[in-house]
């Protein structure tokens, strides 16, 4: 589990992970892209990401964010 916090007008680049993943947002504003599909997502959505999808984002305004990776990621252990 990793918390971000992401400042309004911050993109996220295309890319993809082996990883499935769960994001959580819980303020702010943000715009998701997942397999082509934009979506503004607001707090208390949670988007699954699956594994090797592509994803991209930007903040609209200040967030904070939970990912959930699974399996765990390397890296956050």
């Amino acid at each position: 589990m990793v918390y971000w916090k992401i400042d309004a007008g911050s993109t996220l680049p295309e890319h993809h992970r082996p990883h499935e993943q769960t994001v959580n947002l819980l303020s702010g504003d943000f715009e998701f892209t997942l397999d082509g599909k934009t979506r503004k997502i607001q707090p208390g959505t949670a988007v699954v990401v699956p594994s090797i999808a592509p994803y991209s984002g930007t903040a609209i305004s200040d967030c904070f964010i939970i990912d959930i990776f699974y399996p765990l990621r390397e890296e956050y252990r």
